[in-house]
């Protein structure tokens, strides 16, 4: 590609010179601005040649049919834009869900049956969660599949009777933590 560009801009380097030795060659008179003429043509024939080489090329026309193919990938891309777009919103759920999965494990829980609902319509909410519903199990209380019984008299609230059962603080704790994460009211988080 250097290569042409460079021997492009000499042969016209040669035309601007042959043309000038041309014009001082010939006499004054009436024909001169004929020859001018002529030259000004020869001039502009070597500066656009190339366009032509390139556009009567084969290359050209390869090169346009595979750029109107690929417009017309494009527009069937586009029509098929639907199913791209709803592939993308249940990819970001899924991973919204499993975000959700991985902190509640880390703070000792195991989360099963995660819904989590997303505005899915156009404008400033959009992606924004709205809702987040899950059901808790406590990982600490299994030991070798046998469930730990935990009863603390003093208070009604902490007694835990399987591993299935949360109390009512620590379903506080993983709404807090997860309404912090997602910018949600406690509200909107139900645990089950």
């Amino acid at each position: 590609m250097i290569n042409q560009i460079s021997n492009w801009t000499g042969n016209i380097v040669v035309a601007v010179i042959i043309s000038t030795i041309i014009e001082m060659i010939i006499p004054e008179g009436n024909n001169k601005k004929y020859i001018k003429i002529v030259i000004g043509v020869f001039i502009l024939f070597t500066i656009i040649s190339p366009i032509i080489n390139y556009l009567s090329d084969e290359n050209f026309l390869q090169d346009t049919v595979m750029a109107s193919t690929n417009i017309d990938k494009y527009k069937l891309n586009n029509t098929n834009g639907i199913n791209t777009n709803n592939d993308i919103e249940r990819v970001y759920v899924e991973n919204l869900k499993q975000d959700i999965i991985n902190r509640i494990s880390e703070e000792g829980f195991e989360a099963k049956d995660v819904l989590v609902f997303v505005n899915m319509n156009d404008g400033n909410e959009f992606g924004k969660i709205q809702k987040i519903e899950l059901k808790l199990l406590d990982k600490s209380n299994k030991v070798n599949d046998i469930e730990i019984v935990n009863i603390n008299l003093d208070d009604d609230e902490n007694i835990t009777n399987t591993g299935n059962t949360i109390t009512t603080k620590i379903q506080n704790k993983i709404k807090k933590l997860l309404a912090q994460t997602y910018g949600l009211s406690e509200n909107q988080i139900t645990i089950n």
